[in-house]
């Protein structure tokens, strides 16, 4: 199976006027061949408490799909327990 990730999107709560710098260095790695895990590093939150992470991939080229449309939390880590192939 092919993974590709291409987006991240960060969410943050409101209090500041600057928005969060995105992620960087973001990896995927397989761990099985049902999982895969994500990993990065949070950008500078520029003021305001990033609450989350929005996730879209592309699996086997077939069009890119919201994976997670918000992480809910401060982790800069993912997994994915549920592929097929």
């Amino acid at each position: 199976m092919d993974l590709d990730v291409i987006d991240m999107v960060v969410h943050y709560t409101a209090g500041s006027t600057t928005a969060p710098d995105p992620p960087t260095g973001l990896t995927a790695s397989y761990t099985s061949p049902t999982q895969y895990d994500l990993s990065w590093t949070a950008g500078n939150d520029g003021g305001s408490a990033i609450t989350g992470y929005f996730i879209e991939i592309n699996k086997n080229g077939g069009g890119w799909t919201t994976e997670v449309a918000d992480t809910g939390s401060t982790s800069t880590s993912y997994s994915d327990t549920d592929l097929t192939t």
